[in-house]
């Protein structure tokens, strides 16, 4: 239950580039009633920047100002892109 809005065990495992496993706790999150969760679009897609896959990066950064219109990294990152 502590864990429940702390996304740091997904960081740790973006630092160490296990990118599968990141997708799965994500989409774990994401798509199991929790979609409103910015930080997370945010790690996505940096994972997906890392990766070469740009248009789902700014989907998902996209996503991550949609859900939260002040989260700042992800506007950022869209800024990058462009």
């Amino acid at each position: 239950r502590m864990l429940w809005y702390q996304y740091e065990p997904i960081v740790a495992y973006q630092k160490v580039k296990n990118y599968d496993r990141v997708f799965q706790l994500t989409d774990s999150v994401l798509y199991n009633g929790n979609q409103a969760f910015s930080e997370l679009y945010q790690v996505r897609g940096e994972v997906y920047q890392v990766l070469g896959n740009i248009d789902a990066a700014k989907r998902e950064f996209e996503n991550a100002v949609y859900y939260n219109h002040n989260f700042l990294p992800a506007k950022k990152s869209l800024e990058s892109m462009q």
